[in-house]
């Protein structure tokens, strides 16, 4: 976790990956969601080679189905 700052302000606390060369290669999507007023983000990473497996989209629709807005 990185505190971070844009043009001198308060950009808040980051969640930062960085790729080693040792570390395998990962796989993501981002989704953005817009609910009223609100907009929310959700990312599912996972490693590249179980990413686009059928037990690696299995997960990843699960917890995209998962989501509800209470309002």
């Amino acid at each position: 976790m990185e505190k971070n700052f844009i043009g001198g302000n308060d950009a808040g606390i980051f969640a930062v990956m960085v790729k080693e060369n040792d570390v395998p290669s990962i796989g993501m999507e981002l989704y953005n969601v817009i609910n009223g007023t609100m907009l929310y983000q959700f990312a599912y990473t996972d490693l590249a080679d179980h990413f686009d497996s059928p037990e690696g989209k299995q997960v990843r629709d699960k917890i995209l189905r998962s989501i509800k807005f209470l309002s």
